[in-house]
């Protein structure tokens, strides 16, 4: 690691990986410290004046952040192992690295990249809105926008001279290519046939796929009503108004959780009142910034239910845990909870009927 960076030495979705040919050796692995990679190394003059410009909404810049003049710059909680310190409570420690490589392929050898790596964190990194893959290097380009955690800070790369070409622009550049060589051969009616079949094929296995999904995700509100039941045995009564709800919750977990993992997280370290901070922001981007409830449940919700959008479904008395269903009951259709604390975690909820 270089001497700018040495204080770094104590600690620690599929479109944006298939734009970016990386080697296999590329990948950090978990560990108490980070330090930089054989395939790091020092700026080059063309990115010595890269920045991220740092704001929370368009327009608004509140720090503008050098990345051109270290090997490596370090985003966490702990200011004794990063280069910038990010106070969030979804922030790991040590959270995420911007590291200056090169270009190994043959056409462009030897030319500058930089990259943004997520370095094993509990809440992710996020590049344009696609999670990024732990300890994979994902290159970075002007424009582009990284967020931490459930941070809503973004930062926007500037500087580089380089823009991102989206895999629909390639799409588009080797549909012209084609389609310039149908014309020369004449075959142009006959691929315009196959492609109608193509299609339509296309859409007969899209309705089988979406077909599956819905009858797994019966089968799986299902089995979430069942498993949240509590030990009354009484079966339910007919439905009537007043007598069932039906509610999407978000969940934040904890280390005195009475199940301290989930999905997202294998083991949850997070105290009770961290858990409690991240819950009070998610609340605020729903209720203040117009976000989607089912849209942030399915990216933060530390419940399964969060493949639905947060959804569990109508449920009755004395199925929830008796805090959950006294808030549950309490809210009108549409209403959003404040806080509410049980054994599994932090949760807020909104009826939905």
């Amino acid at each position: 690691m270089s001497e700018d960076s040495s204080k770094n030495r104590s600690e620690d979705g599929g479109e944006l990986e298939e734009e970016v040919k990386r080697p296999k050796e590329r990948f950090i692995k978990p560990g108490k410290n980070y330090s930089d990679p054989k395939w790091c190394h020092s700026p080059k003059e063309e990115t010595k004046n890269v920045i991220l410009e740092m704001y929370k909404e368009e327009g608004r810049i509140l720090q503008l952040i050098r990345i051109g003049k270290n090997r490596s710059t370090i985003f966490g909680r702990n200011k004794e192992m990063v280069n910038e310190h990010l106070a969030h409570a979804s922030i790991s420690r040590q959270h995420a690295a911007i590291v200056h490589s090169e270009h190994t392929d043959k056409e462009h050898k030897g030319k500058p990249q930089i990259m943004v790596v997520d370095l094993h964190s509990s809440h992710g990194t996020f590049l344009n809105d696609h999670k990024l893959p732990p300890g994979k290097p994902v290159q970075i380009f002007d424009y582009d926008i990284i967020r931490f955690g459930a941070s809503e800070r973004r930062f926007k790369v500037k500087g580089f001279g380089m823009r991102r070409v989206s895999s629909k622009d390639k799409v588009k550049d080797k549909d012209k290519e084609k389609e310039k060589e149908r014309e020369k051969s004449g075959d142009k009616d006959k691929d315009r046939e196959r492609g109608r079949d193509r299609d339509d094929r296309d859409k007969d296995k899209e309705r089988e796929r979406r077909r599956e999904k819905e009858r797994g995700e019966k089968r799986e509100r299902e089995e979430s009503s069942s498993s949240s039941s509590s030990s009354s045995s009484r079966p339910d009564k007919k439905h009537k108004d007043g007598e069932k709800v039906q509610c999407r919750h978000l969940l934040a977990k904890h280390r005195n959780s009475r199940r301290p993992s989930s999905w997202r997280i294998k083991d949850i370290t997070i105290t009770e009142e961290e858990a409690a901070d991240i819950i009070r922001d998610l609340r605020r981007q729903i209720v203040d910034d117009g976000k989607k409830f089912e849209e942030v449940a399915s990216e933060f919700s530390d419940c399964s239910s969060a493949k639905r959008g947060g959804d569990l479904g109508f449920f009755g008395r004395g199925k929830m845990q008796p805090p959950f269903e006294k808030a549950a009951f309490a809210l009108k259709v549409g209403e959003i909870s404040d806080l509410v604390y049980s054994d599994s975690g932090v949760h807020i909820i909104q009826r939905i009927a």
